[in-house]
């Protein structure tokens, strides 16, 4: 039995290691606002005002590649100098998505 909840753990925590390619919460100013489409803007920040960011400890995300690649949000409510705040998690196809 115990041999057998160990397994099952395992495979759990490979199956969610897998699943997460990158996370971190963030805090900062929107420096530039890109419209992708109607529902979504790919949102850049400005490195010199991150007053906040946290990697997840087993699924970090660096900070470069958010500054690089900027955010995709939903709503379109952000505009340069507003504040972006939450999670940030990278999809399966590369995109940085605000949760």
């Amino acid at each position: 039995m115990k041999l057998t909840t160990f397994f099952v753990v395992a495979a759990i925590s490979y199956n969610l290691a897998q699943a997460c390619l990158g996370e971190a919460q963030i805090i900062a100013n929107v420096q530039e606002v890109r419209s992708l489409n109607p529902e979504i803007d790919l949102v850049f920040i400005n490195s010199q005002t991150v007053s906040f960011y946290q990697e997840n400890r087993t699924c970090p995300l660096d900070l470069s590649e958010v500054l690089h690649n900027g955010i995709n949000v939903k709503n379109n409510y952000l505009h340069h100098g507003s504040t972006l705040s939450g999670v940030v998690v990278k999809a399966q196809d590369g995109r940085l998505i605000l949760e």
